[in-house]
C-alpha cells in the first residue's frame, strides 16, 4: 500500500502524477468518484478544490491504451486518425481512497491518498462495472465532462431576447471548454505510433531535457519516451506507458521556474537575461518545452507574470515597478516615484544618470510630471526592450505545435494557465512552513508542548481574523 498527503489547495496534476506511478499506469487515464458518473480526465487543470476532492470518497481509475485514444480521435476526426473499427479497453483498474485527517488539534486537514492492492481492486469493483461508452464519451466531451461537477444554477444561462448583448458575456464554462478542446485540438497532431527517447537523470533535469529537445531528430510531433537513471548512470527499469512522462514534465516545469532564464518571486517569473542561456539558445528551449508540455498533457507553467504573459500574447504591456528584478535599481526607480519635490527627483535621476545614459531616457526633467513618463520609459526599457531579443526566441519555442498562436487568439483562456492567482497568506499555509519537533510522547515536556501549539496556532488565527 503507498500513501501519500495532499492538501485541497495542491494541484490536481500531482495527483495525477501520483496516479501515473503505478506500474499499470497508461498515458492518458480518467477518475471518477465511485458516486458519480462524471470523470475527471488526466489532462485537466486546476486545484483539487477546484474539483470537489476534498472529502472522504474512493475514486476509480480507467487506464487508456493508445488504441483507445486514437480510437476518440478517430470519432472526432476519422481522417485524421484512423482506428480499427472495434478496440478493447484495458481491464486495468486501480481504487483509490482519498480519506480526511481530522486531528482536533490542528486547524488544516491533510488528504491520504491510498493506492488499494489487487485483491481490494477486484472486491471494491465487482459493483462498479462499466462499459467503455460510458467512459470514453466521443467528441469534445471528452475533455469537457468534468465540467459538469459545477452546480448548474451558478451561472446565468442566456436567453433568446438578450443574445447580442449576452454574446460579449464570457462564462466559466465557456473558458475551460476552450482551453481543453484547444489543447486536444493542438493533440491531433501527435503521431503516438513513434517516439522520441528522453534520457533524464532526476538530479540534473534541464539539461536532459534541453539535450533531447535540442537534437536535430527530435519531432515534437512524436509520442515522448522518457527514461530515467541515477546518480550513476543506471536506467530505472520501467516501460514509459504514461507515468515517466508525466513525471519529467511536471519536474521540469519546476526546474524552468528556478533556472536562470526567469527572475522574480515564485509564481511572477520575468524574463532575465543570462549570457550563458543566449550562446546556447535556451530561451528558445524553454518556450518549446513549455509549448510540448501542454500540446503532450502535461502541466502548464503558471509562474509566468502578468507583464511576461502580456508579452508573449501581443498585449498591451504595463510593466510595474516589482516587475524589475534587480533590487538596487528597483530602489533607484520607487526613489524616482516617491519624488514629492523638484529637488528629490533631480536628486534621484542623478544618481542614475549613467544608467539612464545607456537606457536611453537621459533628459531635462523641468518639472515634476516628467515623472511619470520617465519611470515608463524606464520601466519599459528595463523589462521589455532590453530583453527583446529573448522574449523574440521565447516566443518561437512556444510557437512549437501551434500553441502560441492558439495563446494570441485565446488570451483570456489561457491566462490561467500561464499566470497563478497570488494566493493570500493564511493561517494553515503559515502553519505548514514549520515542522514541530517534539520531545518523548507521554514526557511532561510533550504536554507543555501540546499546549504551545495550539496557543501557537491560536495566534495565527487570531492575526489572519485581524
Amino acid at each position: 500500500m503507498k500513501i501519500r498527503r495532499f492538501q485541497v489547495f495542491d494541484q490536481i496534476q500531482a495527483l495525477f502524477d501520483f496516479v501515473g506511478t503505478h506500474s499499470s499506469a497508461t498515458e492518458y487515464f480518467y477518475i471518477r468518484e465511485a458516486t458519480s458518473a462524471v470523470s475527471i480526465s488526466s489532462t485537466v487543470p486546476g486545484t483539487l478544490l477546484d474539483h470537489y476532492l476534498t472529502a472522504p470518497l474512493n475514486i476509480h481509475v480507467r487506464w487508456m491504451d493508445m488504441e483507445d485514444v486514437q480510437a476518440i480521435f478517430h470519432q472526432q476526426n476519422s481522417v485524421l486518425l484512423p482506428s480499427p473499427d472495434e478496440f478493447e479497453t484495458s481491464e486495468v483498474q486501480d481504487d483509490l481512497e482519498i480519506m480526511e485527517s481530522m486531528n482536533p488539534d490542528e486547524i488544516h486537514s491533510d488528504v491520504d491518498l491510498v493506492i488499494m492492492d489487487s485483491a481490494s481492486q477486484e472486491k471494491t469493483y465487482s459493483n462498479h462495472s462499466e462499459t467503455v461508452s460510458e467512459i470514453m464519451d466521443p467528441g469534445p466531451e471528452i475533455y469537457t465532462n468534468y465540467i459538469n461537477i459545477m452546480p448548474d444554477n451558478d451561472l446565468p444561462e442566456p436567453d433568446d431576447q438578450g443574445h447580442q448583448e449576452d454574446s460579449e458575456v464570457m462564462y466559466v464554462e465557456d473558458i475551460v471548454c476552450s482551453t481543453e478542446d484547444i489543447l486536444l485540438e493542438l493533440g491531433k497532431e501527435i503521431n503516438y505510433n513513434l517516439s522520441c527517447r528522453f534520457n533524464i537523470n532526476r538530479k540534473n533535469i534541464l539539461d536532459g531535457a534541453f539535450r533531447a529537445f535540442g537534437r536535430k531528430s527530435y519531432d515534437p510531433f512524436r509520442r515522448i519516451s522518457v527514461r530515467f537513471s541515477d546518480e550513476c548512470g543506471n536506467f530505472e527499469e520501467a516501460v514509459d506507458l504514461g507515468g515517466p512522462r508525466r513525471e519529467f514534465l511536471s519536474l521540469l516545469m519546476e526546474e524552468i521556474e528556478k533556472s536562470a532564464v526567469l527572475a522574480g518571486p515564485d509564481g511572477c517569473k520575468n524574463l532575465a537575461l543570462d549570457s550563458v542561456a543566449v550562446r546556447e539558445d535556451r530561451y528558445y528551449l524553454v518556450g518549446k518545452a513549455i509549448a510540448v508540455s501542454m500540446v503532450h498533457g502535461g502541466p502548464s507553467p503558471g509562474f509566468f507574470s502578468s507583464t511576461l504573459f502580456e508579452c508573449i500574447s501581443n498585449g498591451q504591456v504595463s510593466p510595474t515597478i516589482e516587475d524589475v528584478n534587480d533590487l538596487d535599481l528597483q530602489a533607484k526607480i520607487k526613489k524616482i516615484s516617491h519624488a514629492a519635490t523638484m529637488e528629490e527627483l533631480c536628486e534621484a535621476t542623478e544618481c542614475m544618470s549613467e544608467y539612464l545614459a545607456n537606457a536611453g531616457c537621459l533628459r531635462a526633467v523641468k518639472c515634476l510630471k516628467d515623472k511619470d513618463l520617465l519611470l515608463q520609459d524606464i520601466l519599459l526599457f528595463q523589462v521589455v526592450n532590453r530583453l527583446h531579443g529573448p522574449l523574440e526566441r521565447l516566443k518561437e519555442g512556444l510557437g512549437t505545435l501551434g500553441l502560441l498562436e492558439a495563446v494570441v487568439q485565446h488570451k483570456d483562456a489561457f491566462r490561467p494557465l500561464f499566470c497563478s492567482p497570488p494566493q493570500p497568506l493564511t493561517a494553515d499555509a503559515l502553519d505548514q512552513l514549520f515542522d514541530i519537533r517534539y520531545s518523548t510522547a507521554g514526557s511532561n515536556k510533550r504536554a507543555e508542548e501540546n499546549t504551545i501549539v495550539a496557543f501557537w496556532r491560536d495566534y495565527l488565527l487570531d492575526a489572519e481574523g485581524k
